[in-house]
């Protein structure tokens, strides 16, 4: 499993909900286990997708294939930094 973070800011961050869940509304892709939306404190604009997925390889692939299109669509105003993790177990 790896977990990817997504940070990037956007215009609105109301407007990009909208979009952003318009995008869920079609149903979570094939390997993505789960999704949570975060903000930094301080700055709504701010905003953290952290993703679960089955491997790294599905990830990669379906952002490079779905990510840029949506992300002008929503209003993100930089280009977004993404991270892969593996998480530990202890």
């Amino acid at each position: 499993m790896v977990t990817v973070l997504i940070r990037h800011r956007v215009k609105d961050y109301v407007a990009w909900r909208k979009v952003f869940d318009a995008f869920q509304e079609k149903g979570s892709p094939e390997g993505r286990l789960e999704s949570t939306v975060a903000q930094v404190a301080g700055d709504e604009n701010d905003v953290v997708i952290i993703d679960r997925w089955s491997d790294a390889a599905t990830a990669k692939q379906w952002y490079f294939d779905h990510l840029r299109a949506a992300f002008k669509l929503a209003g993100v105003v930089e280009n977004p930094t993404m991270e892969y993790l593996t998480v530990l177990e202890d």
